[in-house]
């Protein structure tokens, strides 16, 4: 059986300093953390081919995205991984390992506990795809709110899509769930694109570009805010398919760099 595990790091500041959007040293820490248990785990995780098999949320902060760090004030992040196969030995070596820290920029943090909780991404799924009271929703509003600022790429360019458009964002999903299982729940992708542009609408939005400043001097533009998608008739596959990804989101993450704390998602769903 596949497992999807969360780890919750809290960790504890021996200094006062703002350090910006929190996601990008993260991401190297743990990368960092990583690559001293197993290199050739660490490149295959953050450079492999493929999808990328985890997603990292980030610290507290302001309205800015920008995290400070608060001399002896515990404060916490998670990581999700969404294979858990490849990482159980590097869990089990994370949990054992009494002096942990991790390094973001010149800090050095003591981590003070990991909490870890696996669950069964295929059971989940089936929970909420095959809920009773799904398949009889005459239709499915999903809204999806983007916390963090989130990037998404065209197919068949470099540019940025700066605007959640169904046919960007469920898709991406699926191809992350398809990394993840292959035999349920399974849709060609291609498809399945097409059925989304022909079948999910979009109401209303709220939605604004947001240039997000990294503590390295780094700008990234992305969006934040929530929109709302609406599809007809939840005894569909794919209809109760595309309110399972929805739900999904709140671990993978959405976007490029997912893997660094953006396109973050909360996602709430109401059957009509």
């Amino acid at each position: 059986m596949l497992s999807l595990i969360s780890l919750r790091f809290d960790i504890t500041s021996p200094v006062t300093k703002e350090i910006g959007f929190s996601g990008i040293p993260l991401r190297a820490a743990f990368l960092d953390i990583l690559k001293n248990y197993d290199r050739k785990l660490s490149s295959d995780t953050h450079q492999g081919q493929g999808v990328r098999m985890y997603a990292l949320g980030i610290m507290s902060h302001d309205r800015h995205f920008s995290t400070t760090l608060r001399q002896g004030i515990e404060d916490s992040f998670d990581i999700t991984l969404l294979n858990h196969q490849n990482y159980r030995d590097f869990t089990k070596h994370l949990i054992l390992k009494d002096d942990l820290y991790i390094r973001l920029y010149e800090n050095i943090l003591p981590v003070r506990r990991i909490g870890v909780s696996i669950m069964e991404p295929q059971e989940i799924m089936h929970t909420w795809v095959d809920a009773p009271e799904l398949q009889k929703a005459e239709r499915i509003r999903i809204a999806l709110t983007f916390r963090t600022p989130t990037q998404l790429a065209h197919s068949d360019s470099n540019a940025l899509c700066l605007f959640p458009m169904p046919e960007k964002v469920f898709p991406a999903l699926m191809k992350i769930w398809q990394s993840i299982d292959r035999t349920t729940y399974f849709f060609p992708l291609g498809e399945y694109r097409e059925w989304v542009k022909r079948n999910i609408e979009i109401p209303r939005y709220t939605i604004r570009t947001y240039p997000l400043k990294t503590g390295s001097g780094m700008q990234i533009v992305g969006f934040i805010g929530t929109v709302y998608y609406t599809i007809k008739d939840g005894s569909i596959p794919m209809s109760r398919m595309t309110a399972g990804l929805a739900r999904f989101a709140e671990y993978s993450n959405i976007g490029k760099h997912r893997t660094a704390g953006l396109g973050m998602i909360s996602t709430d769903i109401e059957l009509m």
